[in-house]
């Protein structure tokens, strides 16, 4: 299926909720794909799966944006969507009836990259300012399915100087302030379980951020997973395998075990 016209100037991002819709009266799938671009806008796209694949326009959210929306993420239980991109400016939806729940500005510069973890608790934010920002995500659940109202907390706007690290899965807090998340831009972030974090940078290097306990004694909340000749750009990971495969400018994509950190495979054309 193609989406003709579906931004002007480029589609820089876009990501299929988590969650699909299957119709009582037919056998058809549902999917709803969000896409962001260099127009300013993030769209919303229904994909009907069946005797003929079908593209759909869903919903354009009201543009919130005055520079290109460079990334596109859902929140896992596919209630939720957030963007960001080079305006500085980080957007949360309701994706149900896509009402900005909060507008954040939490760098300095573009912010290239955005996550929630998996248990909903964490949402996390790169820029090419070299810093990662993590908020806590305080929401109060009104009925089943829609949070009503959302806050959050951010722990890395004051100091240009400093990093942030998760910390346990009920709060999120500094844990040292000597260095940068990354020498160079943050180019994207995935979560691999509930409070786990991987962040790569055109520093050429794909670090691991590690829940810390403040009772817990940790001299390295952070470690180095990988280490390119080039930029690393991308990353993906596969929830059913336990698998992540980080890409780079080098033309290599490296497939690690999120169990055990092992490098799995080298994918070298």
């Amino acid at each position: 299926a193609t989406i003709e016209e579906a931004h002007d100037l480029g589609v820089l991002c876009c990501e299929f909720a988590p969650h699909q819709q299957s119709s009582n009266a037919t056998l058809d799938q549902k999917f709803v794909l969000a896409t962001g671009g260099n127009d300013d806008c993030v769209k919303l796209w229904t994909v009907v799966v069946g005797l003929n694949v079908k593209v759909h326009s869903r919903k354009r959210f009201a543009k919130q944006h005055s520079s290109a929306v460079m990334c596109v993420r859902f929140s896992k239980d596919g209630q939720h969507l957030a963007s960001s991109g080079g305006d500085k400016l980080v957007c949360i939806y309701n994706v149900d009836n896509g009402v900005v729940l909060k507008k954040l500005y939490p760098h300095d510069r573009y912010v290239g990259s955005c996550a929630f973890s998996w248990s909903g608790a964490f949402f996390v934010t790169g820029s090419n300012d070299r810093n990662v920002s993590i908020f806590k995500w305080l929401h109060q659940q009104h009925d089943e399915y829609y949070p009503k109202s959302l806050d959050f907390i951010n722990y890395n706007i004051e100091d240009d100087q400093r990093r942030s690290v998760l910390a346990g899965k009920e709060d999120a807090f500094l844990m040292r302030n000597e260095a940068k998340a990354h020498g160079s831009d943050i180019n994207d972030a995935v979560f691999v379980n509930n409070s786990d974090l991987v962040t790569c940078s055109s520093d050429k290097t794909a670090k691991l951020w590690t829940c810390v306990h403040e009772d817990t004694k940790e001299d390295e909340p952070n470690r180095v997973l990988d280490e390119r000749q080039y930029a690393i750009y991308s990353m993906d990971f596969s929830v059913e395998k336990n698998l992540l495969l980080i890409a780079s400018m080098d033309g290599v994509a490296k497939i690690w075990s999120t169990q055990n950190w092992s490098l799995m495979a080298e994918i070298n054309p």
